[in-house]
């Protein structure tokens, strides 16, 4: 393969290291550098006048923690420093948190349950610990109209079945 000569791509006898076909050189660069420094933004919210979106943290082993927006407070971490925010429904997640107003409802990555997170007060469990560990998992929440019910797929793995459910959970 023969590369033209230009400041960007000197002759094999000026190149700084050996000329490759793309593909077959060792970059400097791994690829875990990399990924330790790129933060991911999903699942983005708004509810009342607050913008809230989900941050993943490589800096903090991967935690997915929501983060909330407001003209007056700037931007918070909605969830405490140990909370992990995730669902495993169908062994990939997703919909694992929803604002209602100031009122948060989330999924918590180790044990799968659902909580409810106030501004100004502690997070209180909304669904009931399962009988196996993270046995019952929760996703694609939303609230009903009057908000007096909270509507989302429950799936169930007890006894080697998987069983997915719409129920709803009264939040509180």
């Amino acid at each position: 393969m023969t590369v033209p000569v230009s400041p960007q791509h000197p002759s094999p006898e000026e190149a700084p290291s050996p000329v490759k076909p793309y593909g077959l050189w060792r970059s400097p660069i791994e690829a875990e550098q990399v990924a330790r420094q790129t933060t991911a933004y999903d699942a983005v919210h708004a509810s009342g006048e607050a913008v809230y979106w989900l941050e993943t943290r490589p800096s903090e082993d991967g935690r997915a923690v929501v983060v909330r927006w407001t003209n007056d407070a700037g931007v918070v971490d909605a969830v405490p420093a140990w909370f992990d925010v995730g669902s495993r429904v169908h062994e990939y997640g997703g919909g694992a948190y929803l604002p209602v107003r100031m009122t948060l409802f989330a999924c918590r990555q180790d044990d799968q349950r659902l909580y409810r997170i106030d501004e100004d007060r502690d997070l209180v469990p909304i669904t009931a610990a399962p009988p196996t560990p993270a046995s019952l998992r929760y996703a694609d929440l939303r609230v009903t109209r009057a908000g007096r019910l909270l509507v989302c797929v429950r799936e169930r793995h007890q006894g080697g079945e998987v069983v997915n459910e719409l129920v709803g959970v009264a939040p509180l």
